[in-house]
């Protein structure tokens, strides 16, 4: 909303395309500003992936200029995608594959003084995380460890792709990770009963509104202060750190990226 009121051009990237009309529909009316569209995406299927980003292009061939990765599914920890359990799919390999097919528009997207930008919407439920590197994906975890690690992994993969794109000499686009807060959302929609009441209660405790928990990631999009700075985690509108120093572990981030690779490649196989 906020960044639709300063005049940009949004996409919504969205499986389920009932919502984002209402989601358009509402941004329009209370913006005013038209230029709104929705894409089909689901983050578990690697060819839909592929397509809404072949879309994209061809609806922006001159390149976009930021893209905000906002996945977050806390389900039992016991469906599978190809062998790989979903809360990781959609959490983590999902936004991956798609913001590696991106970044040739976002770097297109780039202008003088203006690097693009990518913001990875982590959590501080990364802080409980204990992500086991010789099964990345966590079939062993819980929902709610399950979903801490894919956070961890979020945050693992901005430190690692800052990282990269600085030693490669690309400075177009810069990459940071969020965590926005307990937010009043749907996040618990396919959760089980006990993470169910949790949640809940601690919605009508303490949770922020969409739009406040959006602000940090709006901050890092759009405020030229941060057009050059990448590789860092932000929470409530400043710098932060996590507490769970494999965040930080670059050994352990190459390798959390060549497995996450491995298993892109041998999901991409079956799409």
């Amino acid at each position: 909303m906020d960044i639709a009121s300063m005049g940009g051009k949004v996409y919504l990237l969205c499986r389920r395309m009932d919502s984002a009309a209402e989601a358009k529909c509402d941004i329009i009316q209370n913006t005013g500003n038209s230029y709104i569209e929705t894409l089909y995406i689901d983050l578990s299927n690697f060819k839909s992936i592929k397509d809404c980003a072949e879309e994209l292009e061809r609806k922006e061939p001159n390149g976009i200029h930021v893209l905000i990765n906002n996945a977050g599914l806390v389900t039992p920890n016991d469906t599978k995608i190809q062998n790989i359990m979903k809360i990781f799919v959609v959490n983590h390999l999902g936004p991956f594959l798609l913001t590696t097919l991106l970044l040739p528009l976002l770097k297109r997207g780039s202008s003088d003084g203006s690097n693009s930008r990518v913001v990875v919407v982590s959590s501080g439920a990364a802080d409980l995380a204990a992500l086991d590197l010789d099964r990345i994906d966590s079939p062993q975890c819980g929902s709610f460890r399950a979903y801490a690690n894919s956070k961890l992994a979020n945050l693992m993969y901005s430190n690692a792709l800052a990282r990269k794109l600085e030693h490669s000499g690309e400075h177009t686009v810069v990459v940071n990770a969020v965590h926005p807060g307990w937010v009043r959302s749907e996040l618990d929609r396919n959760a089980n009963a006990v993470i169910k009441t949790i949640s809940r209660t601690l919605n009508r405790l303490m949770a922020k509104t969409s739009k406040e928990g959006a602000q940090t990631s709006v901050m890092l999009a759009t405020d030229p202060h941060y057009a050059f700075i990448s590789g860092k985690y932000f929470e409530n509108c400043a710098e932060s750190r996590v507490k769970n120093k494999m965040a930080y572990d670059t050994n352990a981030q190459e390798i959390l990226w060549e497995k996450s690779q491995q298993l892109i490649n041998n999901l991409c196989d079956y799409s």
